[in-house]
């Protein structure tokens, strides 16, 4: 299960392209997928791919998302959307197969194990991030530390913090960039 694909359908034998089956994301958001092996080996390897570029292979560093050796070929994890990815329709590619030292190739074979394609909607922020903050000390005297939490909406991805009159000194390895 992945948002809106719930396909607990009979396991296909080798391929199954279940591209009509599909989900909407946006980018910088995590979301949870669960794997259900029918078949479950133990030694069963584990390996999802997403075409976040779509330029139609899974070889970019950030595609392959889920890669579990050895873990009966099922489980649920986070699979979060990159800032570059490209809005639209793309292939999300489920691998599993029979032992191993990897995860393997989404476009290779091997003797037992299947291989289903999913279609993923990415979808960009199109609302702009609302500021919103809270302070844990809003009459702080002079030393005190003041601690910010963000609380902004529509996610933001950068920020830019001003003080009158500027006499702050930001702690902990924060700065005027900093969340």
């Amino acid at each position: 299960q992945f948002g809106s694909i719930n396909n607990t359908g009979t396991p296909a034998s080798g391929y199954a392209d279940y591209t009509a089956f599909s989900t909407d994301v946006t980018v910088n958001q995590s979301y949870p997928i669960t794997i259900t092996n029918g078949n479950v080996y133990s030694t069963d390897d584990l390996g999802i791919w997403i075409d976040w570029n779509q330029d139609c292979d899974y070889d970019d560093a950030d595609e392959n998302v889920v890669c579990e050796i050895s873990n009966g070929g099922q489980g649920t994890y986070n699979i979060t959307v990159p800032a570059s990815a490209v809005s639209g329709a793309t292939t999300m590619r489920v691998r599993i197969k029979y032992s191993g030292t990897d995860c393997g190739n989404p476009c290779g074979s091997t003797t037992f194990g299947e291989v289903e394609d999913y279609t993923v909607n990415v979808q960009s922020i199109t609302q702009p991030p609302v500021a919103d903050f809270i302070a844990d000390n809003l009459v702080p005297a002079t030393g005190e530390t003041v601690t910010f939490t963000d609380l902004s909406t529509n996610i933001p991805t950068s920020w830019s913090w001003s003080f009158d009159p500027n006499t702050v000194t930001f702690v902990g390895g924060t700065n005027a960039s900093s969340q």
